[in-house]
C-alpha cells in the first residue's frame, strides 16, 4: 500500500538554521524537496568524495585477515563515535574531521602509488623490449661501439630482407649476426667514414646488456615494493568506505542547509511527511520554535513514494530493489499481485520439483550461514522454491526423469491435465496459460475501475475488460483451433461500445461520446493489443516445456554412456553439467519472462510508468531490519 503523504513547509530563524536542521535530521521524518544548489563547502566535499572514491576503486581487495582486522577496528571507532555523539558533539565532529583528513592522506598516497606503479611498469616494458632487441643482436655493448667510432672505426647494424642482403656491394665488410629465411641481421664495418647505404641502420641504444639488466632488476624490485605498499593499504578500504558514508551525510546536510530559502531573518524549506506521522512533526515544531504548514500535495508536486505492506508481502521488495523500480505516488502498489503471480510464473517456468528442492536446500544453507543478514531475500527464495516443488510434483517432473513420475507414491499427486509425461496435453496447458493471462490482466482492469469510481470514465475499464475476455475466446479459436464461441463476439462488441461511450468522459457527456467515436480507430487497434497480451502468456508453457526437454535429453545422453566404472564418471559429469545449465537457463527465463509479464503486460494495463521517487527522509543514518526494510537509528 502506498502511504498517504502531506506536504509540509517549515520556517525557522536564519540564525538557528543549522541547529534546526540537526533537530530535523534527528527526527528523521521529512523527505526534503530537493533543489539545485551550489556552495564552496559543497564543492570541497564533492572534491573530497571524488578523491576518496577514486582511491577506493584503485585499492586492491584486502586479504581476509586484513579485512576482518579493519572491520573490527571500524566497529570500535563507530561505537566510540556514537558515545561521543550522545555526549560531546564537538569532540565527535573533531574525530570525524581527523578521520577524514587521515583518509584523504591515504587517498593521496594511493593515487601517487598507482601512478608510480604505472610509470614503473611502462619503464619495465620499455627495458624488456630493449633487452629482447639487444639479445637479437648478440648482446653488444653500445659504449664500445661509440668508443670505436671515436677512433674512426664505424660499426653499423642493419636488418635486411634476403633480397636486400644480396644487393650489398661486394667490397663492403660485414659480419652476419643472425639469419633466417626472410631476414638477415648484420654488422657493417667501415674505417674513416660511416657506410653510405640506402638502408636505415638500427639504433645503437643507450645501455649495454649488462647495464640494462641491472636497471631492469632495479625497476622490478621497486615495482614489487610499490605493490606491496599498495596491498598493505588495501585494508583501509573499510575505513575509507565508512568515511565516505559520513561524507555523504555531510553533503546531504549541506545541500539542505544551502537549499533553504532565506527571507530576511527567516529561512524555510519544503518537504513531505507520511500523513500518519505529521503529528510527530507538529510536536517537534512546537518544541523547537518552528513555524509549520501542513497541507495536501498538489497534482504537480513531486511527491515521494513510501510503500508499506504486511511482513509476508514485503518479501517481494528485493525484486523491486533489484530492478530499481518505484511506483509513482499516484499509481498502484502491485506488491501482493506481483508476489502471487511471480511465484506462479517462477514455478511454471522452472517447472521441476527436483530443481525446486535444490533451490530450497541452497537457500536454507545460505540462510543458516548468514543469520545476521536481512531475511527478505531468503523468505522470497523459500516461497519460490516451494511453489516450484508443488508445480513440479503436480506435473510429475523430477529432474526430467519419467520413471519418477510413475512412482506409486509420486504418481498419486500428479494432475493428468498438466502432466509432463505420459499424456498429450499440450493444448490443455496452453489453455491454462491463456486463462492465467486473462485473469491476471482482468485484475488490472478491475483495479482501474474501482480507482476511477465514481467518475463515468471508470465504466470504460469494464469495456476493456469485456474486450479482453472476448479476445480470450478469439485466442482459443486461432491458437487452439477451438470453435469460436459467439459469446466472444458479443463481449468484444459490448466492450467497444462501453469504451466509445465512456472512454473520453472528462466533462460533458455528449462531448465525451463524440470524442470516443473519433477515437474509435485507435480503440480498435488497442483491442487487437489485448489479443497479443493474452497470447504472450503462452511463454509460460513454452519455456516450461523446454526445461523438461533439456533435462530429459541430458538424462538420455548419460544413460547411453552408462553408469559403470569409468563411464559412470562421464555420465555423472553430463548430468551435473546438463542440469546446472538447465537451472541457469531457467533462472534467466524467469528474469526475462516472469518479470516481463508483471512489469510490462500487467503494469501496462494499469497504466503504470514506474517513475516514482523513493521516500528518503532527512535523518541521522539508516539501517536495514531483517525483513529488508530501512529504519532510522
Amino acid at each position: 500500500m502506498i502511504v498517504k503523504m502531506k506536504k509540509v513547509s517549515i520556517v525557522v530563524f536564519d540564525r538557528f538554521r543549522e541547529q534546526s536542521l540537526k533537530a530535523l535530521r534527528r527526527l528523521g521524518l521529512v523527505h526534503i524537496e530537493s533543489r539545485p544548489v551550489s556552495s564552496d563547502t559543497l564543492n570541497r566535499f564533492s572534491e573530497q568524495k571524488t578523491q576518496l572514491e577514486r582511491a577506493r576503486l584503485l585499492l586492491p581487495e584486502p586479504g581476509k585477515k586484513e579485512l576482518k582486522k579493519q572491520q573490527k577496528e571500524q566497529k570500535r571507532k563507530n561505537k566510540a563515535l556514537k558515545k561521543q555523539q550522545r555526549g560531546q558533539i564537538a569532540s565527535a565532529a573533531a574525530v570525524n574531521d581527523e578521520d577524514l583528513d587521515g583518509c584523504l592522506e591515504i587517498a593521496d598516497e594511493v593515487v601517487d602509488l598507482t601512478e608510480k606503479i604505472r610509470l614503473t611498469e611502462e619503464q619495465i616494458d620499455k627495458l624488456t623490449k630493449e633487452q629482447q632487441r639487444l639479445d637479437g643482436w648478440g648482446g653488444y655493448d653500445p659504449e664500445e661501439i661509440r668508443e670505436l667510432a671515436d677512433k674512426g672505426i664505424f660499426i653499423s647494424l642493419y636488418e635486411l630482407s634476403t633480397e636486400e642482403f644480396k644487393r650489398l656491394p661486394e667490397e663492403l665488410d660485414w659480419l652476419v649476426i643472425a639469419q633466417n629465411k626472410s631476414a638477415v641481421r648484420l654488422a657493417v664495418v667501415t674505417i674513416g667514414t660511416e657506410p653510405a647505404l640506402d638502408f636505415e641502420a638500427e639504433a645503437i641504444g643507450e645501455m649495454g646488456r649488462k647495464e640494462l639488466l641491472q636497471h631492469l632488476e632495479g625497476n622490478r624490485k621497486e615495482l614489487q615494493g610499490l605493490r606491496h605498499r599498495l596491498q598493505h593499504l588495501a585494508g583501509e578500504r573499510v575505513r575509507i568506505q565508512a568515511v565516505l558514508h559520513r561524507l555523504d551525510r555531510k553533503i546531504e546536510f549541506e545541500e539542505v542547509r544551502t537549499g533553504m530559502v532565506g527571507e530576511g531573518e527567516l529561512s524555510y524549506l519544503s518537504g513531505y511527511v507520511p500523513a500518519k506521522r505529521s503529528e510527530a512533526l507538529k510536536r517537534a515544531a512546537s518544541e523547537n520554535g518552528w513555524a509549520l504548514l501542513v497541507d495536501d500535495p498538489a497534482e504537480d508536486d513531486p511527491v515521494p513514494t513510501l510503500v508499506e505492506n504486511p511482513r509476508w508481502i514485503r518479501i517481494i521488495r528485493p525484486m523491486f530493489s533489484l530492478m530499481e523500480t518505484t511506483p509513482g505516488y499516484r499509481e498502484f502498489d502491485i506488491s501482493f499481485i506481483f508476489l502471487l503471480f511471480f511465484s506462479l510464473f517462477f514455478a511454471m517456468l522452472i517447472g521441476d520439483a527436483g530443481y525446486g528442492i535444490i533451490l530450497f536446500l541452497l537457500t536454507l544453507i545460505a540462510r543458516l550461514a548468514m543469520l545476521k543478514r536481512p531475511g527478505g531475500v531468503f523468505s522470497l527464495l523459500f516461497v519460490l522454491s516451494g511453489a516450484t516443488i508443488i508445480w513440479g510434483a503436480l506435473s510429475g517432473t523430477w529432474f526430467g526423469v519419467e520413471s519418477l513420475a510413475r512412482h506409486p507414491l509420486l504418481s498419486r499427486i500428479v494432475v493428468p491435465q498438466i502432466a509432463s509425461f505420459g499424456v498429450q496435453n499440450t493444448k490443455t496447458v496452453m489453455f491454462l496459460c491463456f486463462v492465467i493471462g486473462a485473469v491476471h490482466l482482468s485484475i488490472a482492469r478491475l483495479i482501474n475501475f474501482f480507482r476511477n469510481l465514481p467518475k463515468l470514465v471508470a465504466f470504460s475499464e469494464l469495456g476493456w475488460l469485456s474486450i479482453l475476455w472476448g479476445m480470450f475466446f478469439v485466442t482459443r479459436y486461432i491458437v487452439l483451433q477451438q470453435p469460436l464461441n459467439p459469446v466472444g463476439i458479443w463481449l468484444i462488441a459490448a466492450g467497444i461500445i462501453l469504451v466509445v461511450v465512456f472512454g473520453e468522459q472528462k466533462g460533458k457527456f455528449l462531448k465525451g461520446v463524440l470524442f470516443g467515436m473519433l477515437r474509435l480507430p485507435l480503440s480498435l487497434l488497442d483491442s487487437i493489443g489485448s489479443f497479443s497480451n493474452i497470447v504472450s502468456y503462452v511463454r509460460l508453457f513454452a519455456v516450461g516445456l523446454a526445461t523438461v526437454a533439456v533435462a530429459t535429453n541430458f538424462n538420455a545422453m548419460a544413460a547411453e554412456v552408462g553408469f559403470a566404472i569409468p563411464s559412470g564418471l562421464i555420465s555423472a559429469f553430463i548430468l551435473f553439467f546438463g542440469h546446472t545449465l538447465n537451472i541457469i537457463m531457467g533462472a534467466m527465463s524467469v528474469i526475462v519472462h516472469g518479470v516481463r509479464l508483471n512489469m510490462l503486460e500487467f503494469s501496462g494495463q494499469l497504466g503504470m510508468e514506474w517513475t516514482g521517487v523513493p521516500y528518503k527522509p532527512f535523518q541521522e543514518t539508516e539501517a536495514e531490519t531483517p525483513d529488508g526494510e530501512r529504519r532510522n537509528v
